[in-house]
Formats: C-alpha cells, sequence, structure tokens
C-alpha cells in the first residue's frame, strides 16, 4: 500500500491540476487538433467552472442518458460480467484450497497468475480486436465483447467441473481472458454513443452501477449460495450464468449501438 498508495495519490494530485481540452473538440475527422477549439483562457475558464463538482442538472443528465437504449444495454452487460469478474477475484483462492489442497500461499500465487495474466492478456488483445472490428462496422466493438462472454461462460463451467489442477489452470486461464475481451470495448462503446458533455457521468453511473451491483454484492452472493450447497457449485451456478447474461446484453445492443452513435454524431453538428 505505501509502495502503490502514495505515488498514487501523488499522480492523483497533479492529475487533478491538469486542464482539460475543450469537450468535443477532438470528435471531428478534419483537423481534430484545431477545430472548435477556443482560447487557452476560454478553455481554462469553462474546465475551471466544472471542476470537481457535480453538476447541478446531474438528474437531467442522468435521465438523458437512461433514454439512450444501447447505454441502458451496456449498464446490463457490465453489471453481469463484473458480478462474476468479483466473485471470481473473491472466492477462487478459496476454491483452490477445497478442491486442490493447495495451501494458502500455493492458492495465492496461483490465483495472482491466473487473473494477472489472464486479466492483461484479456483486456490488450479484447482492446486490439475490437478496434479492428470497428472499422468495418459500426457494431465491432460489441461483436468482441459479446464473443468474448459468450465464449467465456461454457470454458468457466467446463474450468469448473475439472478435478485435476494443472488443466483447471489452462482452462481458467484461458476462461477469464475471453472474460476481459470485454472491459475495453464496452467502455469505449459508451464513448461511442454518449455526447462529449455527458461521458463523465455515463462513466461514472456505469461505474457505480457495475460495481454496486456486479462485484461489490456477488461475493457475498455467492458466498451465502455455498453455505447452503458448496463453493464450486455455487460457482458453478452463478459465474457462467451471468457471463451468459452479459453476452446476450452485448448482443441485443447489437440491434441499437449502429443508431445510437449516428444520434450522438447527428447532434455534434
Amino acid at each position: 500500500f505505501f509502495i502503490v498508495g502514495i505515488p498514487g495519490l501523488i499522480a492523483a494530485f497533479l492529475a487533478w491540476r491538469m486542464s482539460e481540452p475543450k469537450r468535443g473538440a477532438f470528435e471531428h475527422a478534419d483537423h481534430p487538433e484545431m477545430e472548435d477549439v477556443e482560447t487557452e483562457a476560454e478553455v481554462a475558464s469553462e474546465v475551471a467552472q466544472t471542476h470537481g463538482s457535480i453538476g447541478k442538472d446531474f438528474r437531467k443528465t442522468a435521465g438523458t442518458i437512461l433514454k439512450i437504449p444501447t447505454y441502458v444495454i451496456l449498464l446490463a452487460a457490465l453489471t453481469f460480467s463484473f458480478f462474476t469478474i468479483g466473485a471470481t477475484s473473491f472466492w477462487l483462492p478459496q476454491y483452490l484450497v477445497n478442491s486442490f489442497a493447495v495451501s494458502i500461499q500455493e492458492a495465492g500465487i496461483l490465483s495472482g497468475i491466473v487473473l494477472v495474466t489472464s486479466g492483461l492478456t484479456g483486456t490488450l488483445l479484447g482492446g486490439y480486436l475490437a478496434d479492428r472490428a470497428q472499422r468495418t462496422r459500426p457494431e465491432g466493438r460489441l461483436i468482441v465483447a459479446a464473443i468474448g462472454l459468450l465464449v467465456g461462460a461454457p470454458l468457466t463451467l467446463v474450468a469448473l467441473l475439472l478435478h485435476t489442477l494443472i488443466p483447471f489452470m489452462f482452462v481458467v486461464i484461458l476462461a477469464v481472458t475471453f472474460l476481459n475481451f470485454c472491459v475495453g470495448p464496452l467502455n469505449a462503446v459508451i464513448q461511442d454513443i454518449i455526447l462529449p458533455d455527458y461521458r463523465a457521468t455515463a462513466l461514472g453511473l456505469s461505474l457505480l452501477c457495475a460495481h454496486l451491483l456486479g462485484d461489490a454484492a456477488s461475493p457475498t452472493i455467492v458466498g451465502a449460495l455455498a453455505d447452503k450447497s458448496s463453493l464450486g457449485f455455487s460457482l458453478a451456478v452463478t459465474a457462467p450464468t451471468f457471463l451468459f447474461l452479459a453476452g446476450l446484453a452485448c448482443l441485443a445492443g447489437l440491434r441499437t449501438v449502429a443508431r445510437d452513435m449516428q444520434s450522438m454524431r447527428s447532434k455534434l453538428k
């Protein structure tokens, strides 16, 4: 905490003092670095007026955002996926101890290997594939997210049915890698469908819902189910189910995302 926390606080303070460019200044294809950019004094004034506070029209902004169909779908997808991420991260060490008779120390190391390698690989690979897919069709990012979630769901179930450590590790790393495909693309789609002035609120609201209803609640829910059965059964019932629901939500978003992206762009003109 000292090694990471103190530098993080220093970096946060420095970031807090930064002046941001005018919102929407980089949305245009032609000379984005110049078009519609105000003078430095005007930008500084605008940043100062909105810096470090919640806008007075938060309820109105939230109401406007929640009327966008794709955004509501993304809230569901993020919440369902975070549910599995939170429960898996919390209970994986104990599951390793219970199912494979490893020590607590070994379980911690193995869990770290799973979460770090799959998280880093899945996030970077998912983002790369999503950006490539987005170049050819407006639904590209959601397609990659849906594939990752719908492939990750059965792989998670297969992993939880395995009773040998090495095959389990291999399959669970693969499953969590696919699961993390959604991390970058889903947040990027929010940027694609929300006007620049509303994006901070949209991202904040989505993270609040995803954490509050997803990874903050899931360890307790999974633990309560485990008390009535077993941890393995509880994870096998919840993790694949919520990943599948998140994947279905992404599929539903394929019907609305192009229209919502076009609607946002038309309002910028």
